[in-house]
């Protein structure tokens, strides 16, 4: 009788399971293999991402907290860095460099992309190879470079303003030329990214509809703005909001050739930052405070940007 009992349950251990069921088996290891793929990246976001965060916001609230024990103080390191006119200053500075960025940015890498997408440009790939060049460089080798290239009295910018019979400029030591020249050399360094967005846009745009847009009469002018553009629009609100936040965020630049000077007139928030935690070491509270606060300028602007982004798709 124990023999056909196990011969029983040997027989039952080894019966295929129903359709059903094996299927949702099947569904759980496909889940868990998927889950097991993404756990790298989620460990990272855990890691540097959001624990950072977290540390800094109470470090926010706090005095010490990096080489000395924090003690509470509330909002004490916001109200300090809200009445630091210095911070006022770098709020403005970074609304500059915005206005002077990210249009200048847009409109040539449209012109670029626009020249690589041309069917009368020879070699586009090398034309887009130069364009991205650039961004392969880090930000600080740049400056370095710029740094040369703007020099008063024996750089070579400075060499042909004085062949051209143009006044030499004092470009890092300017108040009013020095925002102006660490926004070209970011527009310089980085426009190669939104010129291959938008080379992959443009060759995106069906074909079909430029056509038939021209045999009805159109211009290329008219199929520009009004086919070209509305189908795009995503990407360009894409670029315009990457474009922002990355022009909040300029600090290696301006570190290496101003420091945030002259009187101020390049700092960044970034660079403000560093300096309330490294350089002054006036309050590491204060530079974690001042980083929520460049988080809550930031985050509207991605939120805008998913919802417009949301809008487009969904129409």
């Amino acid at each position: 009788m124990s023999a056909a009992s196990g011969g029983l349950d040997a027989g039952a251990r080894s019966a295929p399971l129903p359709f059903g069921r094996r299927r949702l088996t099947i569904w759980r290891r496909n889940v868990l293999i998927s889950y097991l793929f993404i756990l790298p990246f989620y460990l990272l976001f855990v890691v540097f991402v959001l624990v950072p965060f977290v540390w800094g916001l109470g470090l926010s609230l706090a005095e010490g907290g990096i080489l000395e024990p924090a003690r509470y103080v509330g909002l004490r390191n916001y109200g300090r860095v809200l009445a630091d006119f210095r911070v006022a200053i770098v709020l403005q500075n970074a609304l500059k460099y915005v206005l002077m960025i990210v249009p200048s940015s847009l409109v040539l890498a449209m012109l670029f992309a626009l020249l690589i997408n041309s069917r009368w440009t020879a070699w586009p790939a090398a034309f887009r190879a130069i364009v991205f060049f650039p961004l392969l460089a880090s930000g600080a080798a740049t400056a370095q470079i710029w740094g040369y290239i703007l020099l008063p009295g024996a750089g070579i910018l400075s060499y042909f303003l004085t062949r051209l019979g143009l006044p030499d400029v004092h470009w890092l030591t300017d108040p009013a030329a020095a925002p102006v020249a660490v926004a070209l050399i970011t527009v310089w360094h980085g426009v190669g990214f939104p010129t291959l967005v938008l080379s992959a846009a443009l060759y995106g745009v069906p074909h079909e509809i430029v056509e038939a847009a021209r045999i009805d009469g159109a211009g290329a002018r008219a199929v520009f703005f009004r086919i070209t553009l509305p189908l795009i629009r995503p990407v360009l609100m894409f670029l315009v909001v990457i474009g922002t936040i990355g022009a909040f965020q300029i600090f290696d630049t301006v570190y290496v050739l101003t420091q945030g000077g002259p009187e101020y007139a390049t700092q960044t928030i970034v660079g403000m930052i560093y300096g309330f935690a490294f350089q002054a070491r006036e309050s590491e509270g204060m530079a974690a405070a001042l980083g929520v606060i460049l988080f809550l300028i930031i985050m509207p602007i991605s939120l805008v940007q998913m919802r417009v982004l949301r809008g487009d798709v969904e129409a």
